[in-house]
């Protein structure tokens, strides 16, 4: 049995085949360039990321050892403090009390006490009297306030501010 081939069905098959050749190996090629360039943007992504973990582990760095120095004045300043209330002053025992201060200024005007400064009578001489003895307790206790003073002599503070800016006295109880 002898067929018979037709010389252009051979041709035509001959180049069908080399035409399904090269497209079946353009398509891998493609595919190969395709998955390459896949690859180098993921590259590229990492190196970003890289870079940007590499920028934070730096901040982080940053932050602990400002953490660190914050850490440190904090124990300093709590050192100073803890040093400091354990300076304590000793009380100072020949301070002589107010009644005492008024006492010795009242010696010398005979009859009047210091029941009588600290009541209520608002007679010339007994104001004058209150007045003085104001002056030296403000002088002589300086360490206490014009409130306190003002509540040992049952009095406001601005009836002794009052009294010391009367006479000419500052509060330290210096001449004016």
């Amino acid at each position: 049995m002898n067929i018979h081939i037709n010389p252009e069905l051979k041709r035509q098959h001959e180049a069908s085949k080399q035409v399904r050749e090269r497209l079946s190996a353009q398509v891998p090629l493609r595919k190969f360039e395709e998955a390459n360039a896949k690859i180098a943007n993921l590259e590229e992504l990492f190196r970003l990321q890289s870079e940007a973990v590499a920028q934070l582990q730096q901040r982080n760095d940053f932050l602990k050892e400002q953490l660190i120095e914050a850490h440190g004045r904090i124990i300093s300043q709590q050192q100073r403090i803890c040093s400091l209330s354990e300076m304590k002053e000793e009380p100072i025992t020949n301070r002589r009390s107010i009644q005492e201060i008024c006492e010795e200024v009242l010696k010398d005007f005979g009859d009047v006490t210091w029941d009588i400064i600290i009541s209520s009578r608002r007679t010339k001489a007994i104001t004058v009297q209150r007045h003085l003895c104001y002056l030296a307790v403000c002088t002589e206790r300086s360490d206490l306030s014009i409130a306190h003073i003002a509540r040992k002599f049952k009095r406001d503070h601005s009836t002794i501010l009052s009294a010391l800016k009367k006479h000419g006295f500052s509060r330290r109880g210096d001449a004016e």
